[in-house]
């Protein structure tokens, strides 16, 4: 799946890291991945990059990260900051 575009994974220590965030509650991997992934890597946004990104908290309070609303199905929202943040 990482091979084909539908999970992101980073190299740590020498292994493939998949974030949490590209899972449903179910262990399943979210439908909007493989769109998030696309967009991210025709705009020149590395790997690392978005996984920095959605795994960020979001805001000034809270415990949630933008990989949430990822979950939560709010994909344009979460295009809309990942294309808009510093490379």
């Amino acid at each position: 799946m990482r091979r084909r575009g539908e999970l992101l994974a980073v190299l740590r220590d020498g292994e493939y890291v998949y974030p949490p965030w590209q899972f449903g509650a179910d262990g399943q991997p979210l439908p909007t991945v493989p769109r998030l992934l696309t967009t991210t890597r025709a705009a020149g946004l590395s790997d690392e990059r978005v996984a920095e990104l959605l795994g960020a908290r979001a805001g000034l309070t809270g415990d949630r990260c933008l990989g949430d609303a990822l979950r939560d199905g709010n994909i344009e929202h979460v295009l809309s900051v990942v294309l808009a943040a510093p490379r």
